[in-house]
């Protein structure tokens, strides 16, 4: 939707411009208002059509394409989706697309962090750091760059980055396709401050809400790593 209204500001602005050059041209041509009104409204019309028409045909077929990889990460099928985005990143028309292009690397990096290819991804936390995201991109930055600290063993640089992102990250912690991932990320968190048994109990709440195939591994992981702290406990 933000896409669409993007593409018709600009053919706003665009219309408004014409507008004011064709208004001047009437009265150095003699062009009645009558006959300048439709011109200008036919002209908008067809500005905000070729807008709406450009966008649907040219953009919307990626946009499809990626919620399809997102589908398939979410089944647990990173290999599949990691192909499809490879695939996709050399088509050229996507490398115009500087939203298309930023949506397809942000998936690549939970396909990357799933397959465990953690280098890979953190190379493109690095390069997606310079720009602006928003919404739902800013979340899915945040939430796989944690995970990717926490995953390689680096508590703390994961720790801190997840105090920095804890705002973002509870206002999505009821969302209800991000409030599973957001848990995971505050378990480890908990866990790398030694809050074990707070993590403990989350994961038991967070499993019965949030039981779709993408997470079950990273439920796996927490609780190995529970396991290991309470080994390590009763040894000492």
């Amino acid at each position: 939707m933000k896409r669409h209204l993007k593409f018709i500001a600009l053919g706003l602005g665009v219309g408004l411009l014409v507008g004011i050059v064709l208004t001047l041209l009437s009265d150095a041509l003699g062009i009645d208002q009558k006959t300048l009104q439709l011109v200008l409204n036919l002209l908008f019309l067809a500005i905000v059509l070729g807008a709406i028409i450009f966008n649907f045909l040219y953009v919307r077929p990626f946009r499809k394409r990626v919620y399809r990889q997102s589908a398939l990460l979410e089944a647990g099928k990173p290999d599949e989706a990691l192909a499809d985005m490879e695939q996709m990143m050399e088509d050229p028309r996507v490398q115009k697309m500087k939203y298309m292009k930023r949506l397809c690397r942000l998936n690549m990096t939970a396909a990357y962090c799933d397959l465990h290819q953690y280098e890979q991804a953190m190379v493109i936390f690095q390069e997606l750091s310079a720009e602006k995201l928003c919404g739902m991109e800013e979340l899915v930055y945040h939430l796989n760059l944690c995970i990717c600290y926490f995953y390689q063993g680096q508590e703390e640089e994961g720790l801190l980055h997840y105090h920095l992102s804890q705002k973002l990250f509870d206002t999505y912690r009821q969302n209800k396709f991000y409030g599973g991932n957001v848990a995971v990320v505050t378990m480890w968190a908990m866990m790398a401050q030694g809050e074990n048994a707070q993590a403990e109990d989350l994961l038991e709440k967070t499993r019965k809400k949030w039981d779709k195939a993408s997470l079950q591994e990273d439920y796996q992981r927490v609780e190995q790593r529970l396991a290991l702290a309470a080994a390590e406990t009763t040894e000492s």
